[in-house]
């Protein structure tokens, strides 16, 4: 596995999600999600993954209707480097990316939208280069 440290207090956590035909995530382990990362870092994650899906329904209506109603396992883990990128089975989030400061809540959100968005699009294309990933998420920066 690349990207990885482990230590003896590695926090790690699986959010099984999925965006209903409101466009909304829903997770299905939210008791699970809130006891290891705390309710204000579950709710700033169901948020930006609300606008995630927002930005992708106005960039890629295609991409939109091939997320909704799919099951996504995304884990979250001190243990990752990095942000958020695809695995063989699942999405994987560096925990950090979620710490933030008050004053940093919007900085923090508009960045991981990007690479939320730029992690599902690999999602629904494992079959494109990375270089290809890259290029289609362009427009975030």
């Amino acid at each position: 596995m690349r990207n990885v440290r482990l230590n003896k207090r590695t926090i790690d956590t699986i959010a099984m999600f999925n965006f209903d035909e409101r466009g909304k995530c829903s997770f299905h382990n939210s008791e699970s999600i809130t006891s290891t990362l705390g309710k204000d870092k579950m709710l700033f994650l169901q948020n930006s993954l609300n606008q995630t899906l927002k930005v992708i329904k106005e960039d890629s209506p295609d991409l939109c209707n091939i997320l909704l109603g799919k099951k996504i396992r995304l884990r979250i883990s001190d243990a990752f480097e990095g942000t958020v990128y695809l695995m063989p089975h699942e999405l994987a989030m560096n925990l950090r990316i979620l710490d933030f400061e008050n004053g940093a809540k919007q900085d923090r959100e508009c960045m991981l939208v990007g690479e939320l968005e730029h992690a599902l699009f690999h999602l629904c294309n494992p079959h494109f280069h990375i270089s290809q990933v890259r290029i289609h998420s362009l427009h975030f920066y």
